[in-house]
């Protein structure tokens, strides 16, 4: 089973997560000419989502040797506090706090030259570190759904490693 799959598996989720093999996805650039966006056929695909306010995070495989991380919304000033509120180590420990904790420093600075607006962000990881982004994911898709990163997340992780032994 691939990496992208167990990610998904493990997320449990359903109602933010969405997993896909051999199929398009669409990157929003001003370069191009159909509307700001192509597209990009990915051999696996792994998206957390959520509709209101729009965010989302994409791991995609293409058929080249990196893994993309897009990360995309409505607004870069929600976008940033999202990624605040995963509460993440001032630390970083692992690829996917690195990469995550990089992003949010890019939104501040988004946030200081321009007003609200659409944005997506991407970065490339070597494949073989996906693994790393499971803990990250876990607070996005608990943060989503309305839950605050404290003692309760922290249980619920906790009776979800019960419940698979």
């Amino acid at each position: 089973m691939s990496i992208l799959k167990r990610l998904y598996d493990a997320l449990n989720s359903p109602e933010f997560a969405r997993y896909g093999t051999n199929v398009d996805y669409l990157i929003p650039t001003a370069a191009t000419e159909n509307g700001g966006r192509i597209h990009v056929k990915s051999k696996e695909l792994l998206e957390i989502e959520r509709p209101i306010p729009f965010e989302r995070v994409t791991l995609a495989y293409p058929d080249d040797d990196f893994t993309r991380l897009l990360i995309a919304g409505d607004d870069q000033f929600v976008a940033h506090q999202t990624l605040t509120d995963l509460r993440m180590s001032s630390h970083p420990r692992n690829v996917g706090e690195i990469i995550f904790s990089a992003i949010r420093r890019d939104l501040e600075e988004l946030k200081k030259t321009a007003p609200p607006s659409s944005f997506c962000l991407a970065r490339r990881v070597f494949p073989g570190n996906e693994r790393y982004f499971l803990f990250v994911l876990r607070k996005l898709v608990w943060v989503f759904g309305g839950g605050t990163i404290g003692p309760d997340f922290f249980e619920s992780l906790r009776m979800a490693k019960s419940r698979q032994r």
